[in-house]
């Protein structure tokens, strides 16, 4: 079960409340959906696919909890429950990349990475150790993100391997103090070269 980060949430959807009851609501789900999936629904159940005729409702709750109600059909649940983490995972990283201040992923691990041999990396630090090849590290350069949320003073981080986010929670968590000092000296004018982080 997808459990979103509130943030986000407020970032990518209309909040909704009433009577103390908060949902974020996606509803334009249906337009992930392809005509002959519509059509076989309204075979099936007499009723036409639609957010506000079908009755299946698509949100989240107060703490970020996914929700797909009135949704007879399991296979159609199943695609839905696809669909919204898909779009989260890009609603995250659009969060990140235009509420955060950005920091590039290759300073926060240089004196990490080593060779293991042609196209195989090793990255190692502070007994956490995850190997990638070089297509993996290629996503992680192309897609990963981490970012400093200064609002809530937190970090987020989606390097797109879940063993790497370990290990930049880490060198993260270590180095909070200078990234800080960094963050201020260079807001506005970022050259992630001269953050330098303490190497293992």
């Amino acid at each position: 079960m997808l459990i979103a980060d509130v943030d986000v949430l407020e970032f990518g959807l209309r909040r909704w409340e009433r009577d103390g009851l908060v949902r974020y609501y996606h509803g334009w789900w249906d337009k992930y959906l392809k005509p002959e999936q519509k059509a076989e629904y309204m075979a099936k159940y007499g009723r036409p696919l639609d957010p506000f005729r079908s009755g299946i409702g698509v949100y989240f709750d107060s703490i970020g909890r996914l929700h797909i109600d009135n949704c007879p059909d399991p296979e159609l649940y199943a695609f839905l429950e696809r669909m919204m983490n898909r779009w989260y995972g890009y609603a995250y990283l659009q969060y990140v990349s235009e509420s955060t201040e950005l920091l590039k992923i290759d300073a926060l691990l240089a004196g990490c990475i080593k060779d293991l041999k042609p196209g195989f990396y090793q990255i190692r630090y502070d007994g956490l150790v995850v190997n990638l090849d070089e297509k993996q590290l290629a996503r992680v350069r192309r897609n990963g993100v981490v970012g400093y949320d200064s609002r809530n003073k937190r970090y987020m981080i989606k390097s797109t391997q879940p063993r790497l986010d370990e290990i930049l929670e880490a060198i993260v968590k270590d180095n909070n103090a200078r990234i800080q000092r960094w963050i201020e000296k260079k807001r506005g004018n970022f050259l992630y070269e001269d953050l330098r982080l303490r190497s293992v």
